[in-house]
């Protein structure tokens, strides 16, 4: 059955054609939808480092009760109010599987899709830009990355303004990774490309 409110009835019926009716209310609950939308699956910290994790939780035919933060089967905290969200303070290096448990106000409650992130040791190196440069209507460069560590490449139209956008986040490999942005309208585009 659908998520709603049903009634079921049984009506039994003797031989002398004599009716009798009973019938109950019942509810088919709708699970609430969790998801995890920060910090990016393979995002990458330096210890000791403060994790801030935010998540999203609603509920089709009710009200969500609490989201729960994991770091495995461990239980980090717990929100009752929306926006939801945990501060993760002094993780130690290392590599953690994040999950949030939304549950609704009929107790019912989903599990989020896990996001791993790493914790790590080591200072960030530098990001070096490479060889930029037009080819037809896409601007394409590359940069530099160390193996395991989360890249958000932004851009905006207007230096000094404070607003980048971001494009896209990936994951270092160690090698150079190139990036490719189609634009042919705006004339003018800043770039850069931030270690988180």
């Amino acid at each position: 059955l659908a998520a709603g409110s049903y009634t079921l009835s049984a009506v039994a019926t003797d031989n002398l054609g004599a009716k009798a009716t009973n019938s109950v209310s019942i509810v088919v609950n709708a699970l609430p939808t969790a998801a995890i939308t920060s910090p990016t699956n393979g995002q990458s910290f330096i210890a000791p480092a403060i994790i801030t994790i935010a998540a999203s939780a609603t509920d089709s035919d009710g009200t969500v009760a609490k989201v729960e933060f994991f770091n495995g089967a461990a239980k980090l905290g717990e929100d009752t109010t929306s926006p939801y969200g945990f501060s993760w303070n002094s993780v130690m290096a290392g590599s953690y599987a994040l999950t949030v448990k939304a549950t609704d106000n009929r107790g019912t409650s989903t599990i989020s899709v896990p996001v791993t992130v790493a914790v790590s040791n080591i200072t960030p190196l530098p990001v070096a830009l490479l060889n930029p440069m037009w080819v037809g209507n896409d601007f394409v460069f590359s940069f530099t990355t160390q193996s395991g560590r989360a890249y958000e490449v932004q851009s905006t139209e207007v230096l000094g303004n404070g607003t980048w956008q971001a494009l896209r986040v990936v994951t270092g490999t160690g090698s150079a990774i190139t990036v490719t942005n189609r634009d042919s309208i705006i004339t003018q585009r800043i770039y850069r490309v931030e270690t988180k």
